[in-house]
């Protein structure tokens, strides 16, 4: 990988991250948009993972960290068995605020599809 950002992943964290937290990355899922199939329900989870970096190159630090996640979410796009696939969502992108520093956010959504058995959602 390209960063260290994987050393600093945080689940809906409620707090903005410390400068020593940066590269750093914020994941925040949805509920997911149920199917029943025949035999099954089908799950669409939307992951959003949001990229906080900062310095003089943290738009070009953002990108990186969100090509590094990109080619993170690919090693396994079926979570161990747990999912059917993982696919890169529409959206996303990229803003700046300057203020005393420069800080980069950026935002990269997935798609899970995952099934389990019908109104059984721990299979």
């Amino acid at each position: 990988y390209e960063t260290n950002a994987g050393s600093n992943v945080f689940e809906w964290r409620a707090n903005p991250l410390e400068e020593g937290e940066m590269p750093g990355i914020m994941l925040r899922d949805t509920f997911p948009e149920e199917v029943l199939t025949v035999g099954a329900h089908e799950h669409l989870l939307l992951i959003e993972l949001f990229v906080f970096t900062c310095g003089v190159d943290a738009t070009t630090q953002a990108r990186q960290v969100v090509a590094d996640i990109v080619r993170a979410m690919g090693v396994d796009r079926t979570w161990g068995g747990l999912a059917e696939d993982t696919t890169p969502a529409p959206g996303g992108g990229l803003g700046i605020d300057i203020a005393n520093q420069v800080f980069a956010v950026a935002m990269k959504p997935f798609y899970v599809l995952y099934v389990t058995k019908p109104f059984d959602p721990y299979t």
